[in-house]
């Protein structure tokens, strides 16, 4: 150990006689490391996303009714007259034998301590289709989760599930209250489990910490109107199927909408991941290269300066293994610190894992590298030479 400690001062010294070259050193490592964990994470995740929805899918697609924000003249004087035309809209919906899942994000809903809830409100069929698992609960999907007529903050108590995080916080018939209602827990998420909603972001959405609530439908409300139409879902082969809800969606003249599907959305999903790993992975490609040059340069320098140093050394009792050490120790150490600090920012993740054994096998090729650097007799030479 004392011997392995004397190297270590040796080979530490580095960074009081080349400072400048040392700090640059570190943070083009650090800099490397970090753009590749982020890629691969992204990598990763890319990876699930298109998974979730494909699954999602099932062999058919999904569409959405979106507003291109362009209104039709309104009525502003009549708005009975406005709120019947998304009534006939939602009739003609509900009378379609087209499958439909809810999902909306529309409204905020925060606690008695005014801490927005990361809350969102589906329908039954959410579960089914995102493929959601229920831990446990008092109250069946079905029964907490079908679309109801009214106004949600008029009600005495509403029925909710939780995502796994707040089982530690909360039991089943527990109630939460908000600004607006109060939430009585009827049931608990598996843990670990994440949605993709592609039409609104590209990212694994984990349910750990989400509060899922039924949708109420006010008919005497515009925007719940319009934001149920908003958060559905269809489930269909072809737009040929909901030729009939276009129909009267057309003939009510109410906002812009035109369909979009999760099979297009997926063309979106892929080309921006794909300028991402472009983009990043040739940044860390650049970013290594200079990295693995920098190291094997540094180390060239080093071995070189300090022939005569080493020589004496092993005038003194050092062997090659140890003159070995004091080269390479400075740069292990460089990517140990880039991978304490790559697990800091991404945590434990199978990206990082990745980039802790690149870090591992870049540590072996600088070894190699330096033990055949390292001429016994070119330092003797040196000693002779200088003599």
């Amino acid at each position: 150990m004392q011997r392995f400690m004397t190297n270590a001062k040796y080979s530490f010294g580095t960074w009081r006689t080349k400072p400048i070259q040392s700090m640059f050193l570190l943070l083009q490592i650090i800099s490397s490391l970090i753009i590749i964990c982020f890629l691969l994470t992204n990598f990763f995740r890319y990876g699930d996303v298109i998974e979730k929805i494909n699954c999602y899918m099932n062999g058919e697609n999904i569409y959405t009714l979106s507003d291109l924000g362009t209104y039709w003249q309104k009525d502003e004087t009549n708005s009975d007259k406005t709120l019947q035309k998304y009534k006939t809209i939602i009739y003609s919906i509900q009378e379609s034998k087209v499958k439909t899942a809810f999902v909306s994000t529309e409204f905020l809903f925060t606690d008695d301590n005014d801490n927005a809830l990361n809350s969102i409100q589906v329908n039954e069929n959410f579960f089914d289709v995102y493929d959601i698992k229920v831990e446990r609960s008092i109250e069946s999907i079905e029964d907490v989760f079908r679309i109801r007529n009214g106004n949600i903050s008029e009600q005495e108590l509403v029925s909710v599930y939780l995502g796994s995080d707040y089982e530690k916080l909360f039991d089943l018939g527990d109630i939460i209250k908000c600004t607006s209602v109060n939430l009585k827990i009827s049931g608990f998420l598996g843990k670990n489990q994440t949605i993709v909603l592609p039409m609104q972001e590209k990212e694994n959405i984990s349910t750990n910490d989400m509060v899922i609530i039924p949708y109420y439908l006010d008919e005497n409300d515009e925007d719940c109107l319009q934001a149920y139409i908003g958060g559905l879902q269809f489930i269909a082969d072809s737009k040929e199927e909901m030729a009939g809800i276009i129909k009267v969606v057309n003939e009510q003249k109410i906002n812009d909408y035109y369909l979009k599907n999760y099979h297009d959305q997926l063309k979106v999903v892929k080309k921006d991941y794909k300028e991402l790993f472009t983009l990043f992975g040739s940044m860390g490609m650049i970013m290594t290269i200079f990295s693995g040059v920098s190291i094997m340069g540094m180390i060239i320098s080093i071995s070189e300066e300090k022939e005569y140093e080493y020589g004496i050394s092993m005038m003194c009792g050092a062997t090659k293994n140890d003159i070995f050490v004091r080269l390479v120790l400075h740069e292990v150490i460089v990517f140990v610190v880039g991978m304490l600090i790559v697990y800091s920012i991404f945590g434990i993740t199978i990206a990082s894992n990745v980039v802790a054994l690149f870090s591992l096998v870049c540590i072996i090729i600088i070894c190699i590298f330096s033990y055949n650097i390292t001429d016994v007799n070119k330092i003797i030479d040196a000693i002779k030479n200088k003599d």
